[in-house]
């Protein structure tokens, strides 16, 4: 490795021209494969650009900025016609992490609201950025610029056969009783929350019991991720250790109940819990299922970082161009791969294979993780 420098590549391609066909054309050196068709940046150069959009959530004219203090001119307009040209390139291979994902009999999802321009009208329209997770490793990000249960749809499809882990949202219901093959596992993270904004609003002794059990749950399950328990071992541990203290919060909430007005924070809270606990209390059945939905909330937290820098998209196009990238960045984190490495590899391998069916699966961080991992042979004398 070597410390980051920009330098420029002269590619000198000799040509020669024939001694007794004169008039056939000259014969010149092939062009070397670049990422882009007759575009000039590098590998690295492109995957700098891409780190520094979505990792470090550095926006294109401030990254215009530092370079040119550097001493390197690149127009932001250049900057961005090279993006966009890199989605055809990588576009197929996010696809491919998308069927991988949709392949999961066990999917979190989580959405959230990003602003976007709509040209010509002078404002911002909110559309959302949706994820679907699997918690073995696989993710991928869905624009629309809707939040219906239409565009769930358009997500995981009408037939998703399995168990979908995510909020109290409606729209997850509806789409569960439209498809008989679903069952709904409920968030553990998102009942706790209630109850801690009210103790936040002044002492509750009842929320604090609640909220002492759901530690005790969590307790549980920080051990068990310390020892690296297998599923079979979670379902075993959580039977002889959870099960009772998931039963004994049911029992408190339905006792406590009658004593709090429907309208106060308690009583929100209580109608929240106990209108989902038969749901969380599915993670029980399972060794596999998560006891929230965190890993699908912690993909978005790039996003809204990045928000912070950015505040919105340039339009409702960027929004389906940065789902792509951001399904790239993410998989990259998710399976412990470094970004900069894998576009790198990425963009100077793809543009010499021959595109076949199933090519853009062996181009997945998945599959470049796996291709770390096998051991190398050592050259004998």
């Amino acid at each position: 490795d070597v410390t980051a420098k920009f330098f420029k590549r002269r590619s000198v391609r000799i040509k020669f021209r024939r001694k007794v066909q004169r008039h056939l054309p000259p014969i010149v050196a092939p062009a070397p494969v670049t990422p882009l068709v007759g575009g000039l940046p590098a590998a690295g150069l492109l995957a700098h650009l891409l780190v520094g959009k979505y990792i470090d959530h550095l926006p294109i004219y401030r990254q215009e900025k530092i370079f040119l203090r550097y001493g390197v001119g690149i127009p932001r307009d250049m900057i961005v016609h090279w993006l966009h040209q890199s989605i055809n390139l990588l576009e197929p291979v996010a696809q491919a992490i998308r069927a991988q994902t949709l392949a999961s009999s066990y999917l979190q999802i989580d959405e959230t609201p990003v602003r976007y321009l709509v040209p010509g009208s002078g404002k911002a329209s909110r559309g959302y950025m949706w994820v679907a997770s699997d918690p073995q490793g696989g993710l991928f990000y869905h624009w629309g610029v809707g939040r219906g249960c239409e565009q769930l749809i358009e997500i995981i499809g009408r037939n998703f056969s399995g168990d979908i882990q995510c909020d109290g949202y409606v729209v997850y219901k509806t789409y569960a009783k439209t498809n008989a093959l679903v069952k709904l596992l409920a968030c553990l993270a998102h009942i706790r929350r209630n109850f801690v904004e009210v103790l936040d609003a002044g002492p509750d002794p009842d929320a604090a019991i609640i909220l002492s059990l759901i530690g005790e749950l969590y307790g549980i399950e920080a051990d068990l991720r310390t020892a690296g328990a297998t599923p079979a071992l979670r379902y075993s541990q959580r039977g002889q250790r959870s099960a009772a203290i998931v039963g004994r919060i049911r029992e408190v909430m339905e006792v406590t109940q009658a004593k709090h007005r429907p309208a106060s924070l308690m009583g929100k809270a209580l109608f929240y819990g106990l209108g989902h606990w038969a749901s969380l209390a599915r993670y029980l059945e399972d060794g596999h299922f998560e006891i929230d939905n965190n890993l699908a909330e912690n993909a978005v937290r790039p996003l809204k970082l990045g928000a912070k820098n950015w505040l919105f998209m340039g339009s409702e196009t960027a929004g389906q161009t940065n789902a792509i990238w951001y399904t790239l960045i993410e998989s990259c984190s998710r399976r412990k791969v470094d970004p900069w490495k894998y576009l790198v590899w990425i963009f100077e391998e793809l543009p010499k294979v021959k595109v076949t069916a199933g090519t853009f699966a062996s181009y997945t961080p998945k599959a470049y993780a796996k291709s770390l991992s096998k051991p190398r042979l050592k050259k004998t004398a």
